[in-house]
């Protein structure tokens, strides 16, 4: 009887040790504050997503664009002002042909959502303010997905 007690306990500690291993880890994986990390490779900035997830797109005279490093299954939320501009044009591209990449939905000044899309999108903005554009694999259609994609965004009055 005694046997079992000690077996017991040896497996829950094993458990515990483990499952402490295994969140240092994913701590370590993000960077340590809220804001986008952003590295230049090729001349050319890639955004890797903090713990928000969620990347800014500098448009300047209604172009902007952005590389950005996405891991399998997380939801990348690039955000922009509309700045008085009404028609919003964006495209998505990787240099992976089976990249399962799409924007998955648009999130409005108001709150309002529509999606999903495919690879790009091409939208009236009804009103000024933060627009947020939901990256994210089809689930319906594919694999999980990580790795490098550009996204482009064009504006017009």
């Amino acid at each position: 009887m005694n046997y079992y007690k000690t077996f017991f306990l040896i497996g829950v500690l094993c458990v515990m040790a483990y499952s402490c291993a295994d969140a240092g880890k994913k701590a370590a994986e993000m960077p340590a504050t809220g804001e986008s990390e952003i590295k230049a490779t090729d001349s050319f900035p890639i955004a890797t997503p903090a713990e928000s997830d969620t990347v800014r797109i500098d448009v300047r005279d209604g172009k902007g664009s952005l590389k950005v490093k996405k891991r399998a299954q997380q939801h990348v939320y690039l955000v922009f002002d509309s700045q008085d501009f009404k028609k919003m044009e964006a495209t998505l591209s990787s240099g992976d042909s089976g990249a399962n990449i799409r924007f998955a939905r648009i999130i409005m000044p108001d709150g309002k959502t529509d999606g999903p899309f495919g690879a790009t999108i091409s939208r009236e903005l009804t009103a000024n303010g933060r627009y947020v554009l939901d990256v994210h694999e089809n689930e319906m259609a594919g694999e999980p997905w990580g790795g490098d994609f550009e996204i482009i965004v064009s504006l017009d009055k």
